[in-house]
């Protein structure tokens, strides 16, 4: 059979349509696509040499790409990054340059190999985090490995080898070094563990390596440097030939300060090998630039100051804190360059004193200063200069692990997901995300910005406590979309415009506050009365509570009770509250009183008020004299655990003297229980016991988290169970809680909806949702309806409409049904596809017939939902009954794809389990297993292999009657939520009903899947052989319908049958090749029909002699004649 080559102009079409697995031979020429970028997606691209030119970036993600015998040219981006899986580059030559810091291979979680790959770039060849890589006889330059990975190198040749956070290299053979001038050759630090057998340097007039709490071993070295080749080492280990490396640099560099003037170019390469750890760079005055490159790489633990004021010396250019690092920059100003951030520390630590830091250009996507990965921060006397007419003009950016404090500075626009700590600072905005904290002590400043932008913005479960703000802003504006804002006290020359949402918990402490919706509109006034605020509510919906309000301003309790849903917990905090009140009067009379234990645990989903409840039970608790005051301190994990021993302890004694008075609220407390008895969360639950017995009448606690993990975490320590009576459950929402905590929601946004058609959908899509996050989930809901009806309206005014013709406000029943449904040709293209993949598949009729069944009752279901007409619809669990080799599984991975398609599952995905998967080896162990099994299949298709083995009726004390026992209520409760499949043998599956009758009711569906006939198996072993190899493919059906045929019953084992029956075909041919490779491509990828016939023979059946090709030893027959 011969070659089908690919040629530039149908590349494209012909990739689109290649599945994954497979690979497209390229010929000659340059190829080009739309986009400029390819996501290989497991697949693979054959060139024929150097002549092949891809003129695009390669991605991969998952599966097993492949580049061949080809050449990568990129300009401006990774010519290669992988994100997941695995790839193999063999024989490629990749010419690369890049304006920014792109290395030329990029992989992160990802497994790469080259083999005879050659790397020409301006940047790094390599970068890798978290990879693993194997590199043969290939020519890289620059290599930066970090982050755990693990690399060998043999017989290559690099120019540097940067190595850190706990990498691994091995260097086999012999390994070439280029050295650049300037540039140390290799650099170990944090953990890393370089080990070369052999390196042999070429160029450069120093040869320098540098190892910093680190393994650096190299058994021979030879160079012919100028300059004997020397280590510099810290804390390291340290093995290099002593003959060679006489210049070993005995014992820690002693630091240096270095007086600079702009004339030397002194952060030029030229330099950078005499730089060094604790070093001082002291600046006089005038502006300095990089002569290579737009951003520095600060040196470990290095100070750069300025002589004079900060606006006397300049630097040009972006400065980098790299892992582990620590820089401090003291009386001087930094203009980060352009298109990229000004500062950026990556788990390192900052300090500024008396520094202004700008941008060359200012936008969203350039932030002044970027803290991320454990970064630490302390800003002083400093400013971040900003552009108040532009939202993002000059941002501070703190992502949800790092930490920030700052002093008597400016910050511009502060976007924090961590922890920031504010003394006497001024702000533009402050916008609070995630679980981030911040904490404004002193005063702080708000400066006016021209951008319409709010003042300050908490989401998600943020916190933001502010003790005193000033602003010249006459509308101070305050938008509180979930998490807890307090405001102590203020000078401003205006109201407060507070636009909130139902999840949102603000405390508000100025005279003036108007309470407002998601626009302008003001919707409450405060009257003044005797110099203390009280609110008369002028439009505020009678069923819609002020959730935003000051305790000191609204009646806790009826905030409570106008909550959504919530029954239970009502009733249980109406009960407590009596009780309080009850002892609080027996006590104002003189009768003994013995106030009740009051810490709680506060259990359930994510979304289901558990945050803004103890916040109203602190303030009700409060009023009703149980405790001092209405403090409320939040925590988790984080905030209480520390990696050195006895910092967990002081860290959770200070959260607790914090809330002293008031309540102490441990958010996802299960957490402090992960590490088992022996980790540092346990200081944290001991110290938290003993707290709260010592302190009982002092301090409310409130453990919150899952119901089930909780559990986990109560067994962990006998004591708390006793020292936490009151359990609060907070249910799911029912749908119709959800529909009226979505409608809320879009009214406080100013929206308004089509009700009925969002009644109908929010209750389908709720009913199936795999995500259990409540009122999260409507509000994520909401935020997609909102994006749907941004598109149609974008679309309509591009189409001519004018603006002032179109409702911006209103949710149609139109935009509602388009959520819904999605991209409905897209999706109709998608289902049509899966179908047309299983149709493809040999045989099989009846579960054709099946699947098509479910999917026509689908739709007709989705049809009378859209009309208003609610239907009982059957479960989807089903029993996929049959013997092996029968394709169970393939149809099992298509079913999830449809029913995703369909709507039925959030997402395609199947989690295959079998006996060992679920039955554990101990008690309690089993149901572990299967819970999490389910979990983990939630949103889409649990598959349980061979299902009938969790019964074994001859032992009734089998571990697998538990996971039987298990699965039934998940079955049942979540049937909507996920689809369960249970796949074996027709009679052993029959036996497995019948003695589980619980299980019959709950998988009603079953599918039974027909033996192939000698037929499709010979069919499904020519498709095998035709993907890769030409072959009789006559003389192979004959062949296997033979041997097949003969089988007996037992041995017949369907598609693992085809399967084997072609490696043996394929290894016998590979042997048969062997003794002569260099024959054409074409020759070698033919199959003899001997071949065919020694195989079908090895299985004791001669096969039929019709149907075949005349050949000699290789020959194969192209277009009706014989070519060798």
């Amino acid at each position: 059979m011969a070659v089908n080559y690919v040629s530039p102009d149908i590349f494209e079409r012909a990739l689109a349509q290649t599945p994954e697995g497979h690979y497209l031979t390229l010929t000659a020429g340059v190829y080009r696509v739309s986009g400029g970028v390819v996501d290989l997606q497991g697949r693979g691209l054959y060139g024929v040499g150097p002549a092949t030119v891809l003129q695009f970036a390669v991605r991969q993600s998952h599966g097993q790409g492949e580049l061949r015998n080809l050449t990568l040219d990129v300009f401006n981006d990774n010519a290669v990054t992988l994100r997941g899986g695995n790839m193999l580059l063999l024989n490629v030559a990749i010419a690369h340059k890049s304006e920014e810091a792109y290395p030329a291979i990029y992989a992160e979680n990802s497994t790469l190999s080259l083999d005879a790959v050659t790397v020409s770039t301006n940047q790094n060849a390599m970068a890798l985090e978290q990879a693993t890589a194997s590199v043969v006889k290939s020519s890289l330059g620059p290599v930066s490995i970090s982050k755990s990975s693990d690399v060998t190198f043999v017989d290559s040749s690099l120019s540097i080898l940067t190595a850190s956070g706990g990498s691994r290299v091995r260097g086999h053979g012999r390994i070439d070094f280029t050295v650049l001038p300037g540039k140390r050759m290799i650099v170990a630090e944090s953990g890393a563990d370089i080990y070369c057998h052999t390196i042999v340097v070429q160029g450069g007039e120093v040869v320098e390596c540098f190892c910093r709490d680190s393994t650096l071993i190299i058994h021979e070295l030879s160079s012919d440097a100028t300059v004997r080749p020397s280590v510099w080492w810290e804390n390291s280990e340290v093995r290099v030939p002593d003959a060679v490396m006489v210049e070993k640099a005995q014992g820690q560099r002693v630091p240096k300060t270095w007086n600079i003037t702009p004339d030397m170019d002194f952060f030029s390469p030229a330099y950078f090998p005499l730089m060094g750890k604790d070093d001082v760079f002291r600046l006089s005055p005038g502006d300095y630039y990089l002569s290579d490159g737009n951003f520095l790489i600060a040196p470990p633990n290095c100070t750069i100051e300025g002589v004079g004021s900060s606006d006397e010396v300049t630097l040009n250019f972006s400065i980098t804190v790299s892992e582990g690092k620590k820089a401090t920059l003291r009386c001087l100003s930094l203009y980060g360059s352009e298109d990229c951030c000004a500062l950026t520390v990556d788990s390192g630590n900052l300090v500024l004193d008396n520094v202004s830091i700008g941008l060359d250009s200012y936008g969203e996507n350039y932030h002044s200063i970027l803290l991320q990965n454990s970064s630490d921060a302390t800003i002083r006397d400093s400013t971040i200069i900003p552009d108040t007419t532009l939202r993002g003009g000059g941002i501070l950016s703190i992502d949800e692990t790092s930490c920030v404090t700052a002093t008597n500075s400016a910050l511009a626009w502060v976007l924090n997901a961590g922890r920031a700590t504010f003394t006497d600072s001024s702000i533009v905005h402050l916008e609070a995300v995630g679980s981030g904290r911040v904490t404004a002590d002193g005063i702080t400043t708000f400066i006016p910005n021209s951008a319409n932008s709010a003042e300050m913005v908490i989401t998600d479960d943020a916190q933001a406590i502010i003790d005193h703000i000033e602003a010249e802003v006459e509308n101070f504006t305050v938008v509180a979309q979930g998490g807890f804002t307090r405001i102590n006290g203020g000078d401003l020359p205006g109201p407060v415009i507070l636009r909130h949402n139902e999840e949102a918990s603000v405390d508000i402490r100025l005279e003036y506050v108007l309470e407002g919706q998601q626009t302008s509109s003001v919707v409450a006034q405060e009257v003044e009365t005797e110099g203390v605020g009280t609110w008369e509510d002028s439009a505020q919906p009678a069923d819609q509570p002020v959730l935003g309000a000051s305790p000191i301003d609204s009646d806790p309790m009826e905030v409570l009770n106008n909550l959504t849903g919530l029954a239970s917990v009502k009733k249980q905090i109406s009960n407590f509250i009596a009780v309080v009140k009850l002892n609080q009067l027996r006590k104002d009379q003189g009768l003994p009183a013995q106030m009740p234990t009051m810490h709680s645990l506060f259990l359930g989903n994510p979304g289901t008020g558990k945050t803004t409840v103890a916040r109203l039970l602190g303030t009700i608790l409060h009023r009703a004299g149980a405790i001092e005051s209405d403090t409320f301190v939040e925590v988790q994990r984080s905030d209480l655990v520390a990696d050195v021993i006895g910092g967990t302890a002081k860290n959770t004694r200070a959260a607790l003297e914090k809330a002293r008075g008031g309540v102490l609220f441990v958010d996802e407390a299960y957490s402090l229980a992960d590490g088992g008895p022996n980790d540092f969360g346990t200081e944290a639950i001991n110290e938290l016991i003993a707290y709260m017995e010592n302190h009982r009448d002092d301090i409310v606690v409130i453990f919150a988290g899952y119901t089930d993990k909780m559990q986990d975490f109560l067994r962990l320590n006998d004591g708390l169970r006793s020292r936490l009576p009151n359990s609060f459950l907070f249910e799911d929402y029912t749908s119709d809680e959800i529909v009226d905590i979505g409608l809320r929601d879009l009214a406080t946004r100013s929206y308004s909806v089509d009700a009925d058609t969002y009644e109908r959908t929010v209750k389908a899509k709720y009913h199936t949702s795999s995500d259990r996050s409540n009122g999260r989930w409507v509000r994520n809901l909401n935020d997609s309806l909102i994006q749907v009806m941004s598109s149609r309206l974008i679309e309509q005014m591009q189409s001519g409409i004018s603006p002032e013709g179109l409702d911006i406000s209103m949710i149609t029943a139109d935009d509602i049904r388009a959520y819904a449904d999605g991209h409905e040709g897209s999706r109709a293209d998608t289902l049509d596809e899966l179908l047309g993949q299983l149709d493809r598949m040999i045989g099989l009729d009846s579960v054709k017939t099946a699947v098509r069944d479910m999917v026509k009752e689908t739709m007709a279901n989705k049809a009378l939902e859209n009309q208003g007409i609610t239907t009982q619809g059957r479960s989807y669990h089903m029993v996929f009954a049959g013997n092996p080799g029968t394709g169970k599984t393939t149809v099992a991975r298509i079913v999830a794809k449809i029913f995703n398609s369909l709507g039925i599952l959030d997402n395609p995905t199947v989690k295959e389990v079998d006996r060992s998967s679920l039955v554990g080896s101990y008690i309690g162990h089993t149901e572990e297993n299967t819970t999490r099994a389910v979990d983990e299949a939630m949103g889409g298709v649990l598959f349980i292999d061979e299902a009938y083995n969790l019964y074994v009726p001859d032992s009734p004390r089998d571990f697998g009657r538990a996971a039987i026992e298990t699965l039934l209520p998940r079955l049942e409760n979540d049937r909507h939520r996920f689809v369960c499949i249970l796949a074996g043998y027709t009679h052993s599956m029959e036996q497995f009903f019948d003695a589980n009758e619980g299980l019959r009711s709950r998988v009603p569906r079953v599918i039974e899947f027909p033996d192939y006939t000698p037929g499709e198996v010979a069919e499904i072993v020519v498709r095998i052989l035709r993907e890769t190899w030409s072959v009789n493919e006559d003389l192979v059906r004959s062949s296997v319908e033979s041997v097949y045929s003969a089988l007996p019953v037992k041995d017949r084992s369907n598609g693992r049958f085809a399967r084997n029956f072609s490696e043996e075909i394929v290894t016998a041919h590979k042997a048969d090749i062997a003794e002569t490779p260099d024959l054409p491509a074409e020759v070698l990828r033919h199959i003899r029909d001997e071949i065919v016939t020694e195989v079908a023979c090895r299985y004791g059946r001669a096969t039929p002699g019709t149907n075949t090709v005349s050949t000699d030893t290789h020959g194969v027959e192209v277009d009706g004649e014989r070519s060798v």
